[in-house]
């Protein structure tokens, strides 16, 4: 995952499939800075749309490889969960879920620290 979204950052053909993921990572930010309250934006502003009829075979890829990379993480996160430690259904879910809100959590916490303060405490 982290080697797709590097070549997306990095590589000039696919600046498309990059535009899409920053846009993602910025429309997450402004969901939970929304749903916070607060008066905060990030420097580069609010995402403007993407339209993908401009992308290249090469973003296509890209993003399908990063789709399925996503897909496979949480996958094996939830059987390592389940095989190799022994959990069940549920536990494994738990552990998904867990770890899939850390994102929330950091974007939370940029937040309580952006402003000095843990307004949601």
């Amino acid at each position: 995952m982290f080697s797709v979204v590097w070549f997306l950052s990095t590589s000039a053909s696919v600046v498309v499939a990059d535009t899409l993921v920053l846009n993602v990572q910025k429309r997450f930010v402004y969901a939970v800075i929304d749903a916070t309250g607060v008066s905060l934006s990030l420097p580069s502003g609010r995402p403007a749309p993407v339209s993908l009829t401009d992308a290249t075979p090469t973003d296509q890829v890209a993003l399908a490889v990063l789709v399925l990379t996503v897909g496979y993480f949480v996958y094996s996160l939830y059987l390592g969960s389940r095989i190799n430690h022994g959990a069940s259904r549920l536990t494994a879910t738990l552990t998904v879920m867990t770890v899939t809100s850390t994102p929330l959590v950091f974007v939370l916490g940029s937040i309580a620290l952006a402003l000095g303060t843990l307004p949601l405490l």
